[in-house]
């Protein structure tokens, strides 16, 4: 079977599929998860990316906190601004991490605004469980 997002029935059957298929995609480099998808696994030299919406228009950013040091490697954080161009729609933050040794590691984001004082609460936050295998 496939399935086309181009019109409205595709984009329907797309929806009712995907809580089995999972929200993680391939963006042709490296594996892409999703808040929802907190789970994940790799192997050592192996790289994959946390896509989180972002709104920059509000002074919020992520920041990633990875706990032990030594099984991860943070590679790259980008910000994509929203496809459609409009002033203050949100896009999203990528954050790229690589599997250094074989290990589990969390990481933890937190969107917060960078000139507030560290003791206030973030907005909000979500971790992920990354289980490095050699």
């Amino acid at each position: 079977q496939q399935f086309h997002r181009s019109d409205g029935c595709g984009i329907a059957d797309w929806e009712l599929f995907l809580p089995m298929l999972g929200r993680s995609h391939w963006d042709g480099q490296q594996r892409v998860y999703q808040r929802d998808e907190n789970e994940v696994s790799v192997k050592v030299g192996v790289g994959f990316t946390i896509e989180l919406e972002s709104n920059a228009s509000t002074g919020y950013q992520w920041t990633a906190k990875v706990a032990p040091e030594g099984i991860l490697a943070a590679a790259e954080h980008q910000y994509l601004d929203p496809a459609t161009g409009l002033a203050g729609a949100a896009g999203v933050e990528q954050f790229r991490f690589t599997g250094l040794a074989a290990g589990t590691a969390t990481v933890t984001l937190e969107y917060r605004r960078p000139w507030e004082p560290a003791t206030t609460p973030p907005a909000d936050s979500v971790t992920f469980t990354v289980t490095v295998s050699a």
